[in-house]
């Protein structure tokens, strides 16, 4: 849970503009290549708050070291 409520955002509803907390949830497809002891990640996330029950697109990578 993260502190995303905002009192000048006028889509927040009644309830979730007098809270202060709001919980994400996302969901996403992704992909991982692995070579010896490192890695590269990619995933793509279409995500929802309580705060705003608007859509939002989130793009996540990432690099990797094993050791």
């Amino acid at each position: 849970r993260v502190n995303r409520v905002s009192d000048s955002n006028p889509q927040l509803g009644s309830i979730a503009g007098h809270s202060a907390n709001s919980a994400w949830t996302n969901l996403g497809v992704g992909f991982e290549q692995r070579q010896d002891n490192f890695s590269v990640s990619l995933a793509g996330d279409i995500v929802f708050s309580t705060a705003s029950l608007t859509p939002h697109w989130a793009l996540h990578g990432g690099v990797g070291i094993g050791f």
